[in-house]
């Protein structure tokens, strides 16, 4: 029915070229040639496009900017403050363990979990902020079980692609069209409005990847060439069982460290001087301290996952966060350090610093960090105040490989906030108990007032790249309703194709869509 109201309203008029639509048709196919070129960042283009515009009047001042204060930027904005929310709170990396847990080590399970979970989850945020929420996940995931990361990404991708049509929050996409249907006086698109058709298109494209596609992906470096030991180091660390751990009872098999945190255990201390193999079936107590070798990033989220700590305490309460530094040193030739242990150098007394964890390459350590005889080239990761990390350097004992970034710990406290702001907006959209961007502004609210997430760390994680494109472009879709051309390129596409069914007209809008969206949509990734 629309499609036979569209072809009535476009063929009762006779549009014919003018300048200024011949400057509009002009503007849009440069802006075409730069956003494929990329001489420029895609942001950068589309601001310059909306200028000239202005400047050249196929465009009012008034109406040029109106875009960035639709509703459709304002949901977006606030779908990506609650998906940051989400992180956070520590509810997506969660999920990242939820979906480790559920492989098993078996392959054909891995692609199945990695597609099915991106999918569930890009239905209701971004599927570009969904995709960049896995992609950590999948490189661990590909990292614990030796399987090219390449095998996975591409998976991940189609899957998060694929479920962008299941619901209307599942692409900024549909929300930019369901805001234009609202300024043309139509309904806008209901939450689950596309999922008849998304879900059926979803599931044939999962299983066609699960069954064909994945078979197809190359191998674009070997797994050694991928996690070999030059690309991430491997360090050996010290943790401990404390008291009211829920490790405490449990096999090695079941507390499943290797799983949650990439770690390999080593060799389990027990009452100090006992040395135990670390099988399968050996029982955990309290008070156990455990000799484990992972990445770096894994040992500094030990802590995170709770019931085990690192030996070393991960930050000095008395010195001020934003004093503590975090770096990886190599011991050099003439360190006094060279054939001493921690212990016996007095090295936290001496340089106010502590070690977290020390790589030595091609050797695994067998014994506490405390009483390792380091060696020249070892490698160690320290924690400590910023001007004591200077001076350590400074002294010549080590060489300064590079500051480590330090992530916040989630505020696993705050999760269930987090959750209820989306879920609750959400519900709230899905009923048509109030609009969707009234229902999205009410979530953000929740994670603000509730301190999921301060205003500062949200605004850090919009994607503003995307915001400003999809505000720039939205002025470019104004003018050329304004100009005339959008009603000229509808007339001519009538006359061409007016004696076909309309669903050839539709296919005609699908392909240039299609088209387009090869050159401009690449700036959402």
């Amino acid at each position: 029915m629309i499609n036979l109201i569209a072809l009535q309203f476009f063929c009762g008029y006779t549009v014919s070229m003018t300048f200024t639509i011949f400057l509009m048709l002009v503007t849009v196919a440069a802006a075409l040639v730069l956003f494929s070129i990329e001489t420029l960042p895609v942001d950068v283009t589309a601001l310059g496009v909306l200028f000239f515009m202005v400047i050249c009047g196929l465009l009012p001042a008034s109406k040029a900017f109106a875009g960035f204060g639709s509703d459709a930027v304002i949901v977006i904005i606030g779908l990506l403050i609650m998906t940051a929310a989400l992180t956070r709170t520590g509810v997506v990396e969660a999920i990242g363990r939820r979906i480790i847990h559920q492989t098993n080590n078996q392959h054909k399970r891995m692609y199945l979990v990695v597609m099915v979970a991106a999918a569930v989850v890009s239905s209701f945020i971004s599927n570009t902020a969904a995709t960049a929420l896995f992609v950590p996940i999948v490189i661990g995931l590909a990292k614990s079980t030796k399987t090219s990361s390449s095998k996975l990404l591409m998976p991940l991708a189609f899957a998060s692609i694929l479920s962008s049509s299941v619901t209307l929050v599942a692409s900024s996409t549909n929300i930019v069209v369901s805001g234009l249907m609202i300024q043309s006086g139509l309904e806008p698109i209901g939450m689950f409005e596309l999922t008849l058709v998304g879900i059926p298109i979803l599931l044939v494209g999962l299983l066609y990847m699960a069954i064909i596609g994945r078979r197809l992906i190359p191998d674009r470096v070997t797994v050694e060439e991928e996690f070999s030991e030059t690309s991430t180091l491997s360090y050996m660390t010290e943790v401990v069982i404390p008291e009211g751990s829920h490790f405490a009872g449990k096999t090695l098999q079941e507390a499943r460290m290797g799983r949650e945190l990439d770690l390999t255990v080593v060799r389990v201390i027990r009452e100090r001087h006992r040395y135990l193999a670390p099988q399968a079936d050996l029982m955990l107590q309290e008070g156990d301290r455990l000799l484990v070798e992972g990445p770096r990033d894994e040992i500094l989220k030990i802590q995170d996952l709770g019931g085990i700590d690192l030996q070393a305490r991960i930050s000095d309460p008395t010195v001020e966060s934003g004093d503590v530094g975090l770096v990886e040193a190599i011991l050099l030739l003439r360190s006094p350090l060279v054939g001493r242990t921690l212990r016996g150098a007095q090295f936290r007394e001496r340089y106010g610093l502590q070690v977290l964890a020390i790589n030595r390459h091609g050797e695994t350590i067998r014994r506490k960090i405390s009483q390792v005889i380091l060696q020249l080239g070892d490698v160690l990761l320290i924690q400590g105040n910023r001007a004591n990390i200077a001076a350590l350097e400074a002294d010549q004992t080590f060489r300064l490989l590079g500051a480590v970034e330090q992530q916040r710990k989630p505020n696993h406290q705050r999760a269930p906030y987090a959750i209820a702001a989306f879920a609750g907006a959400l519900f709230l959209a899905t009923f048509n108990l109030v609009t969707l961007p009234v229902a999205v502004l009410a979530g953000v609210l929740i994670v603000f007032l509730s301190r999921s997430i301060t205003p500062e760390e949200s605004y850090r994680e919009v994607e503003w790249k995307a915001v400003i494109l999809i505000g720039a472009m939205l002025g470019v879709g104004a003018a050329l309703d304004y100009t005339g051309t959008a009603s000229y390129l509808a007339h001519g596409i009538v006359q061409v194709m007016g004696g076909l069914d309309p669903r050839w007209l539709l296919t005609a809008f699908f392909v240039l869509t299609m088209l387009l969206t090869q050159q401009i949509g690449r700036a959402h990734v």
